[in-house]
């Protein structure tokens, strides 16, 4: 029986292109967690270095600490990175996500940040990180000489430079708005209720300005002076339906944590928009979930 060549040819082609495409989707799928990563760590990553003078030693860790409730955004952190671990919750009710081996902290954390740097205030703390990190990892130099002079970059750090203003892109914001933005339903006057979302910073007032052009949010950034055991901090609230409906349409399918619980809620109540009961109820939700 004569084969249809051109048919398996056809086959295989198809085969290959769907072989390529599926390559390519994971290629952007990837690339999507590194930003998304990079604006989470902007947010609320944390890089430690711990002088150990009792065992003549430094012990350097990558962190990001969450909520027990957001675990899922550590375990999307771990599956991509494929190192670190995600501790047990805590006293507190946090879990961690931490990575310790300095080769791991070496060839992944300090090449991701250098390949797509912080926006934040946080890249300073990465640059003497990483300086630090790889004086350790000189073998050239003794342990006296390495600990002495980590110990005198600590103490007298580089200053702080002016950060280069960068266009956002929708990856790293939605991994920096998991870890400070809020979706949430206020009232705006007896019997009235409507959606609203607001991002708060303790230093990085550009980035507040950034998203609030990007909306076109007619809000200001204002300073929030704290009081009690809080310190300052700049926050910005959206409460204009036009820039909530842009805010909505732009993170839709975005979030990998506990905050797409949250703006899947908040999000799909926008049909709701001036009817004061429905809106009761999820508002009632929302807060019931972050108690929870």
């Amino acid at each position: 029986m004569k084969k249809n060549y051109s048919s398996e040819t056809g086959l295989i082609i198809r085969s290959c292109n769907i072989k390529q495409d599926k390559r390519e989707a994971q290629n952007i799928s990837y690339l999507y967690f590194l930003n998304w990563f990079v604006g989470f760590t902007d947010g609320d990553g944390c890089f430690n270095i711990y002088i150990d003078n009792k065992n003549n030693k430094v012990i350097f860790t990558f962190k990001i600490s969450q909520n027990n409730k957001n675990i899922q955004a550590l375990y999307y952190i771990k599956k991509n990175l494929k190192h670190g671990i995600v501790s047990k919750i805590d006293s507190y009710g946090m879990v961690h996500y931490v990575i310790r081996r300095q080769d791991h902290l070496n060839n992944i954390i300090c090449t991701l940040f250098q390949y797509i740097p912080l926006r934040t205030i946080k890249n300073h703390d990465f640059l003497l990180f990483k300086q630090c990190l790889s004086i350790y990892m000189d073998s050239s130099k003794s342990q006296h000489d390495k600990i002495l002079e980590i110990k005198k970059l600590k103490e007298n750090p580089c200053p702080t430079t002016t950060f280069l203003v960068v266009e956002l892109n929708k990856a790293w914001l939605a991994g920096f708005i998991e870890a400070d933005g809020s979706f949430y339903i206020t009232k705006k006057e007896e019997g009235r209720l409507s959606h609203g979302f607001r991002i708060t910073q303790k230093h990085d007032k550009h980035i507040l300005y950034q998203i609030k052009n990007l909306f076109l949010i007619d809000s200001k950034v204002k300073l929030n002076k704290g009081g009690n055991s809080l310190k300052p901090f700049w926050s910005l609230d959206a409460t204009g339906y036009k820039s909530l409906k842009r805010i909505k349409d732009y993170f839709f399918k975005s979030f990998k944590g506990n905050t797409s619980l949250y703006y899947r809620i908040w999000s799909r109540s926008f049909k709701h928009k001036g009817k004061y009961e429905k809106l009761l109820i999820v508002q009632r939700q929302l807060k019931k979930l972050r108690k929870n």
